[in-house]
């Protein structure tokens, strides 16, 4: 991995196994993983430790992944991390699409695909 150590990033996916398999997987690969159940609990998660990744799933409760990255863009627009939008939807392209995110992975997925666009943004990030 080519990506700075303890990068941090943040999964916000209802799923209760999608969290914990890729902090496993993304931890392995040096980065510091945290994971959220919902965009309200992703907000809070995010304004105490700026990630410089969101994975974020659309179909979630109390406020779905669209509502959490437009939150996220109006209320953080100078610090807005990359997003990498993780989603069954069929409309998962044309709403990554609408909402300029910097990746859209369709579920399910291949760890390698995941992991090799996680380290290309994270790549991307100016240091």
């Amino acid at each position: 991995m080519t990506a700075a150590k303890s990068t941090k990033i943040l999964v916000v996916d209802d799923d209760p196994e999608i969290g914990p398999m890729l902090e496993r997987t993304l931890g392995y690969d040096g980065y510091t993983v945290s994971s959220a159940l919902s965009g309200a609990e992703a907000l809070e998660t995010f304004e105490l430790e700026r990630p410089a990744l969101i994975i974020v799933d659309l179909m979630m409760p109390y406020m779905d992944g669209e509502a959490f990255i437009e939150t996220l863009r109006r209320t953080y627009a100078a610090e807005m991390p990359r997003v990498l939008l993780l989603s069954a939807s069929d409309a998962r392209e044309a709403i990554a699409k609408r909402l300029t995110v910097d990746a859209s992975i369709a579920k399910p997925f291949e760890l390698e695909e995941l992991r090799d666009v996680v380290e290309m943004l994270i790549g991307q990030r100016d240091t």
